[in-house]
């Protein structure tokens, strides 16, 4: 087996588990399952007829040139369409004007690569395996990464400057640096593969040369664009577990927080830590503090009343209460240090 067909079978078993995992995650009544379900078939279908065999075979049986490549082009913008719909809309950016324009916009796509398919076909252009040297394969592969490009850009520019709360805003965050990092390896590949393809018609490497860290790149994209699309159950769990490597901090800032509040109503200090299970330290400590900002706001101490209207402030702000104890144990630092 060649590294080239070896990199084919990565990338269809790769693309075969995303959609399978995709599959499962459907949710039918969602206003973008239609959206899901063309994901998940589109991206076992793209590992296909991304192969290289796959295409050669297409074009030969057909006698067209460039025949595998469109096709392979029509399913990678049914996936890249579906795929930035669903993320409008788990953006909250999502309007019947916006689903419009896009579909319309891929439409206007497929017909212009269409247009230019059928001007290679009938300018007598031969069916090779190397098909660098076609004017036509150039422009091809021009027009849907444009398109590629304006759709990532729809997503990242709305999710930038959207200011997402609560748990979900964590998970955008996540598919945002997932799309940056999936635009920008597209962009190195891109260039990758316009330098390879002017040495090969400068007769500078052999037509047969591929470079490893061309495929290596490829198969990095595959798994950026697989995170991207991962179900929130996914972002969810490991948001939880991230969060419970960083619950000994947060331990610590409650113990701070509570050594404070009980300094100034006179008190022993409340929080009770389990090492065992830092989250149940957590969740009970803030409720025990909840429960003493009453008596901080009537206590006779301005320190104590400041500390009160600062704990009620911050549960009318947030409604997590991780960042309730945060925010506290910051403002608890400053103000001890003046």
């Amino acid at each position: 087996m060649t590294s080239e067909n070896a990199i084919d079978a990565i990338e269809i078993v790769l693309l075969l588990l995303a959609g399978i995992y995709h599959f499962r995650k459907i949710d039918f009544k969602s206003a973008t399952a239609k959206y899901s379900v063309a994901v998940a078939l589109a991206l076992p279908t793209i590992g296909i007829t991304r192969s290289q065999e796959f295409k050669l075979f297409v074009d030969t049986s057909a006698r067209l040139p460039n025949l595998g490549y469109l096709l392979e082009y029509i399913f990678c913008m049914v996936l890249c369409l579906s795929w930035t719909i669903i993320c409008l809309y788990t953006a909250g950016e999502l309007t019947e004007k916006r689903e419009r324009l896009m579909l319309l916009s891929g439409l206007a796509v497929y017909v212009a690569m269409l247009a230019v398919w059928v001007g290679e076909v009938r300018s007598g252009e031969a069916v090779s395996r190397y098909y660098y040297d076609s004017t036509y394969y150039w422009v091809l592969k021009l027009i849907p990464n444009m398109f590629f490009l304006g759709a990532v850009t729809a997503v990242t520019i709305p999710a930038t400057f959207r200011k997402f709360s609560g748990r979900k805003a964590n998970i955008q965050r996540i598919r945002l640096v997932s799309l940056v990092t999936l635009q920008s390896e597209l962009a190195i590949y891109v260039l990758f593969t316009i330098s390879m393809a002017l040495l090969k018609l400068g007769n500078q490497i052999p037509d047969d040369y591929d470079s490893p860290a061309r495929n290596t790149l490829h198969i990095l994209m595959i798994l950026t664009y697989i995170a991207s699309i991962l179900s929130d159950d996914f972002y969810l769990r490991l948001i939880d577990s991230l969060d419970g490597i960083a619950d000994p901090k947060r331990v610590k800032r409650l113990q701070l927080v509570d050594a404070h509040v009980a300094g100034l109503l006179e008190k022993k200090p409340q929080v009770v830590a389990y090492p065992a299970d830092p989250e149940r330290t957590v969740t009970e400590g803030f409720l025990k503090i909840i429960n003493l900002r009453r008596l901080l706001t009537l206590h006779p101490s301005f320190d104590a009343q400041l500390t009160g209207h600062k704990i009620e402030t911050l549960c009318a702000e947030h409604s997590d209460h991780l960042k309730i104890i945060d925010e506290l144990a910051k403002w608890i630092k400053r103000t001890t240090k003046k």
